[in-house]
């Protein structure tokens, strides 16, 4: 029982060097509120305020970063798991010893539903971590790392916007983001132009490979493209569970479920297999009718691909197959409300991912 990894594959991190000059400590307060982006002046990450950190990002606005660290590593001492407390400390550490430093940005989605604030909550822990590292190597006493953090709201058009923001900020070097395809595809270009490395952890779509493997590169990530995932649902169906017929649900609408749908068709048709395609976005969507259309073709092979914003629909068909046929899924299914919600009818799921924590 349980659920069934497919897919193991390392994840590489990406190190890219320039050749740039290190920047200052900051020339003047820091005044610029409630555009998305904070070096610690504010505080973007909702439901995380506590007195100490509140008190600590008023100090940091003011210039007073000797009391800003104070307070933020009270706040650290109450509060472990905030990485934006974190960034903001080491931050302030670096002005308050005018230390000389590097400055990179990372744009995640910290507001909005549960999944945008998690998936950007655990980029952010990433580079706190890796920000907080470099800064107390003790053989590192010359040049440490300050990070901008930006707010994504996994929504394109803001995503644009802040992407416009940094590329006229001649003292980043490098972002670390987005979250989701839609988002990371839309700005890519954008940082591009401005000669800004962006090195995303989850995207995925396939259509980023083209931007990874241009001769001026600018985009790289530590993720597998869909096409790896989908050669592993592939082989799995045909080779391991020797099926031939599959009912793919997916959301045309999502840049990511959209590529790994279509990587999969043309690997699974190239191998000789059949399928027919439902709509998860659809305001109509009923799981048991589309079960019941499989059925009638033949079919006894769920191949679930949702994005993020219809994985509720996914489950739908997981709780309405109760089991009779065989589930499959791409790495949005890998997911907690799965587990949660789909229950035992979840039992048996096979879910191809790029990693996981055994």
């Amino acid at each position: 029982g349980g659920i069934i990894v497919i897919l193991g594959i390392a994840v590489t991190v990406i190190y890219n060097v320039i050749t740039r000059q290190t920047s200052d400590n900051l020339k003047q307060c820091l005044s610029t509120y409630n555009d998305d982006l904070s070096l610690g002046e504010e505080i973007l990450v909702p439901g995380s305020k506590t007195p100490n950190k509140s008190d600590g990002v008023k100090a940091i606005s003011s210039c007073d970063y000797v009391n800003g660290v104070k307070l933020l590593e009270q706040s650290r001492a109450n509060q472990k798991n905030d990485p934006e407390t974190l960034i903001y400390l080491n931050n302030a550490r670096i002005e308050a010893h005018k230390t000389k430093a590097y400055t990179i940005a990372v744009l995640a989605p910290l507001s909005g539903n549960h999944d945008n604030r998690n998936s950007g909550l655990e980029i952010l822990r990433g580079v706190a971590q890796a920000q907080d590292e470099v800064n107390q190597d003790k053989k590192n006493t010359l040049i440490s790392l300050r990070v901008l953090i930006g707010n994504d709201k996994n929504d394109v058009n803001q995503g644009k916007k802040l992407a416009e923001d940094i590329g006229k900020k001649d003292d980043i070097l490098g972002v670390i983001g987005h979250a989701t395809s839609d988002v990371t595809v839309a700005v890519a270009d954008t940082y591009k132009q401005n000669k800004l490395v962006l090195v995303s952890p989850m995207s995925t779509a396939d259509e980023l490979s083209t931007k990874s493997n241009t001769e001026a590169n600018f985009f790289f990530r530590t993720i597998s493209s869909d096409r790896v995932t989908a050669q592993a649902l592939t082989s799995y169906l045909l080779n391991s569970a020797r099926k031939q017929k599959a009912a793919v649900y997916y959301n045309p609408n999502s840049s990511y479920s959209s590529s790994l749908k279509n990587q999969f068709i043309t690997d699974f048709s190239a191998s000789g297999g059949n399928f027919i395609e439902f709509d998860l976005s659809t305001f109509l969507f009923s799981a048991t009718n589309t079960i019941k259309q499989a059925q009638k073709q033949g079919i006894s092979t769920l191949v679930l691909l949702p994005d993020s914003t219809t994985r509720t629909k996914a489950i739908e068909v997981i709780k309405a197959n109760s089991p009779r046929y065989l589930i499959i899924g791409g790495d949005s299914v890998y997911h907690s409300d799965i587990l949660k919600m789909g229950a035992q009818d979840a039992v048996g799921l096979v879910v191809a991912i790029p990693w996981h924590n055994s």
